[in-house]
């Protein structure tokens, strides 16, 4: 069979056809986005601005148990997918879009 490909007219059989690649979903695109979604601590703070930050910090300094102090202070590496930040993100009454969002702009910061 004859299918229009990149410009061109080419045979492709069945076979050939089952093999082209299908495109993402825009829920998968989001996942994949998210998957690779990662910055510092410096980046994600910066990002988050001193007010949200300070939301943290009050917590961490009330209520953290030492472990939740230690992984905060000494986190190298901020992942979007991680349990602690869908934390942060509870504390901070982010939506998933919000959180999404922070990301971005932490990547984006260059310091």
């Amino acid at each position: 069979m004859k299918k229009y490909v990149n410009g061109e007219i080419i045979d492709m059989t069945q076979g050939d056809i089952d093999a082209l690649p299908v495109p993402l979903t825009a829920a998968e695109t989001l996942a994949a986005e998210r998957a690779r979604m990662s910055c510092t601590p410096m980046q994600g703070q910066l990002a988050l601005g001193e007010t949200n930050w300070g939301i943290i910090l009050a917590w961490r300094d009330t209520q953290a148990t030492w472990a939740q102090k230690v992984i905060i202070d000494s986190a190298q590496t901020w992942v979007r997918n991680s349990q602690n930040i869908a934390f942060f993100a509870y504390l901070l009454n982010f939506t998933d879009d919000q959180t999404d969002d922070l990301f971005r702009a932490a990547m984006g910061i260059d310091a």
